[in-house]
């Protein structure tokens, strides 16, 4: 997916996620990147990564 996005020059948000235990994964926030020029141009975190979420379905 990440390839694809890349190569299409979408921008897009990617979750990083957070060890809770050894069954249980969470994620902190989401890292978000620019396609076009291929970096990170941002982070979210907490409700502002939850109201992504929210809106991206």
């Amino acid at each position: 997916m990440v390839d694809e996005k890349l190569y299409e020059e979408t921008s897009f948000p990617l979750p990083y996620p957070t060890k809770i235990s050894s069954t249980v994964i969470d994620y902190e926030g989401m890292a978000i990147y620019n396609g076009k020029e291929e970096r990170m141009v941002g982070v979210l975190k907490g409700d502002d990564a939850k109201a992504l979420s929210y809106i991206r379905g």
